[in-house]
């Protein structure tokens, strides 16, 4: 089985999600080419993992994975590619048919990406703003806390990729 997964489902474009375990949706595609969708309830992306390994996935295509996710496929054996763009689920398609995709390798995990220490800077918005909120130094990331998960905040409207898929 085959996993990619979705920024959101939308009829005449679904989009790749960039961000593993924060991607709202799965795709989940049977060897016979039958598909069904998985709606992510996990709170870390090793859940997601885990819950992968538990249907069958063999082969997981993503852009960004952490590195617990990462551990525990590997230790499945999983085939974990990685897919460089958010594109459209028919586009990766094709690249997986096509050989084009290339190996996850362990360089590649991202985990600083998202662990929203320090100031917020992801490089989507100005430097102290995220997810349409300013916020001072104190105030920032370095607590463990998302800004958009503080009170009164609206996980919707953010750009930040603390918030970007929920």
């Amino acid at each position: 089985m085959l996993a990619i997964p979705l920024k959101a489902l939308d009829p005449t474009d679904t989009k790749t999600s960039k961000l593993f375990g924060k991607a709202p949706y799965v795709l989940l595609v049977s060897p016979d080419g039958s598909a069904g969708v998985l709606q992510n309830e996990f709170t870390s992306g090793k859940e997601l993992a885990a819950e992968l390994v538990r249907r069958g996935v063999k082969t997981l295509i993503t852009n960004h994975l952490g590195q617990k996710a990462y551990d525990l496929l590997s230790s499945y054996d999983i085939n974990i590619l990685h897919n460089s763009e958010s594109s459209s689920v028919l586009l990766s398609l094709d690249a997986y048919k096509a050989g084009a995709l290339k190996s996850f390798e362990p360089s590649m995990i991202q985990e600083a990406k998202h662990r929203n220490e320090g100031d917020c800077n992801h490089g989507e918005h100005k430097e102290g703003e995220c997810c349409g909120h300013e916020h001072s130094h104190e105030h920032s990331h370095e607590h463990g806390e998302k800004c958009c998960e503080k009170e009164g905040a609206s996980k919707q409207k953010g750009k930040g990729r603390c918030c970007q898929n929920r």
